[in-house]
């Protein structure tokens, strides 16, 4: 297989979701439960710290990178406070 039938052939796989209107499917062709793609979960790491700007991601790739995580950190903590707060809201307008 000549080298640009390789290269359309990995790049269809690697962003399926881009290049199919239902996005990944099992070899039954049964939608797959929509999940970040491994490879994918650094871009949105630099999406959030640049605020879903990506006229700034370039600024975020010259932070230190301790800083970035630092960052990434607390907002995953509290991103899960946040969630069990929603969860616990929920769970007590369900028992009134």
């Amino acid at each position: 297989m000549p080298f640009f039938f390789e290269w359309e052939v990995n790049l269809k796989k690697q962003f399926e979701s881009l290049f199919t209107s239902s996005g990944p499917s099992d070899e039954k062709g049964n939608p797959f439960v929509v999940t970040m793609q491994d490879n994918l979960k650094w871009i949105s790491m630099i999406d959030r710290l640049a605020k879903g700007d990506p006229t700034k991601h370039d600024l975020i790739y010259k932070m230190n990178y301790i800083e970035c995580l630092n960052i990434l950190s607390f907002w995953w903590h509290q991103d899960k406070m946040e969630d069990q707060i929603r969860r616990q809201q929920n769970l007590n307008r369900q028992l009134r």
